[in-house]
């Protein structure tokens, strides 16, 4: 049998094995002294009913503070989650009993959930290649709400959650997720590679690819009969997350995203505005202007300027001139994903100052170069309709 052994032996809890079925391993721990978490998808495709056999699942557990090592047996499959499907994220969870007790001390479920940026410690077993067997590891990982890659982790009472940074591997399925108070809040059941990254394809950011983030379930909204836990009957826990209402979501967090941005820049054009009254602005009068973003893209960073929409014909005529001294407003925005992808942006806005070059063509266009503070940009504008 595949050795599994302890990476710091006094840091391990006795509960943590690996369920091995044939070339299958995953993390798995218990929650009873003849009861064992794992997830779902670790399971053989052909056990798939509660009440049936689990024959030929063994639970391999480590030597640990006041234990030796210790090989159980599977008997019978005692709750699954509902069937997973393609395309669609949801809780994955398995509780099988074994064929005899054992006196290692099983952990306690919790269903208070994840707080946002909350620090919680996972248990998981790396697998290793050669032997078949692993290694039992700690990572301590923050439970982040509200990120592109999940952002229907919004409450601590979400069904599914999302660790970042936080990189789990192959073999890390079924995990613990302990709170510091070591009760067992949730369960590791994958990470951002894979079908999970998919639901995001269409992602307009890049992100960086050496953010690792990891998926798990939560035990917030799962009800077990084997332990009489109440169901929660709050909207999150009945959240099924599929690729197309992810895109619908991403939209929406997009357009709320535009939405503050717009407000912002609404304040400071208010308060530009309010400041011009009191100012003279010579000669701005001969063009026309415009204040909005150069680009109408969401790009990562952008400037809101005045622009010119057109020239006064007559005026010009009057007053002709080849350049303008204008006190105008200029806005930097910059959105980008941090280290816990999420949205966050930043606005920073100048005063203007600086010379406007005109020049009117044959046919009674206007060049209209203007210098900002980010680089020169050329109009071409016809006259204005009176």
């Amino acid at each position: 049998m595949a050795h599994v052994y302890c990476e710091h032996p006094e840091d391990c809890p006795a509960a943590i094995n690996q369920l091995q079925y044939k070339n299958k391993r995953c993390t798995a721990f218990l929650v009873a002294r003849d009861l064992i978490a794992t997830n779902l998808h670790c399971l053989p495709e052909h056990m798939n009913k509660e009440r049936e056999s689990c024959d030929g699942i063994k639970f391999v557990f480590p030597k640990a503070k006041n234990h030796e090592p210790e090989i159980l047996n599977c008997k019978t499959i005692e709750f699954l989650s509902e069937p997973l499907e393609k395309n669609t994220v949801n809780v994955d969870l398995a509780v099988l009993r074994t064929q005899t007790s054992t006196n290692r001390e099983p952990l306690n479920f919790s269903q208070d959930g994840f707080q946002d940026e909350k620090i919680y410690s996972i248990y998981k077993i790396d697998p290793n290649s050669d032997t078949g067997g692993g290694v039992v590891v700690k990572s301590n990982c923050p439970a982040i709400q509200n990120s592109i890659i999940n952002p229907y982790f919004s409450s601590d009472k979400s069904p599914i959650v999302n660790f970042i940074p936080c990189k789990v591997i192959p073999g890390n399925s079924g995990s613990p997720i302990l709170s510091s108070t070591n009760e067992v809040r949730g369960i590791i059941h994958s990470s951002s590679d894979g079908m999970l990254e998919q639901l995001f394809e269409d992602q307009r950011r890049k992100v960086d690819t050496k953010i690792y983030s990891a998926f798990g379930t939560s035990f917030a909204c799962v009800h077990l009969d084997l332990f009489s836990y109440p169901r929660y009957n709050h909207s999150a826990c009945h959240v099924k997350i599929t690729k197309d209402t992810s895109r619908q979501l991403e939209k929406m967090k997009n357009e709320e995203l535009s939405e503050k941005i717009n407000n912002q820049v609404k304040e400071e054009f208010k308060k530009f505005n309010e400041k011009m009254k009191t100012l003279k602005n010579e000669k701005m009068f001969l063009l026309q202007w415009k204040f909005g973003p150069l680009n109408n893209k969401m790009e990562t960073t952008n400037q809101f300027v005045y622009s010119p929409v057109c020239y006064n014909a007559k005026a010009y005529k009057e007053q002709p001139t080849e350049t303008l001294l204008l006190e105008l407003l200029e806005i930097h925005m910059k959105n980008n994903i941090d280290d816990h992808l999420r949205y966050n942006f930043k606005l920073s806005s100048k005063i203007h100052k600086d010379k406007v070059f005109l020049e009117r063509k044959q046919n009674q266009q206007m060049k209209v170069q203007m210098n900002y503070s980010f680089g020169t940009q050329n109009f071409e504008v016809g006259s204005c309709k009176d």
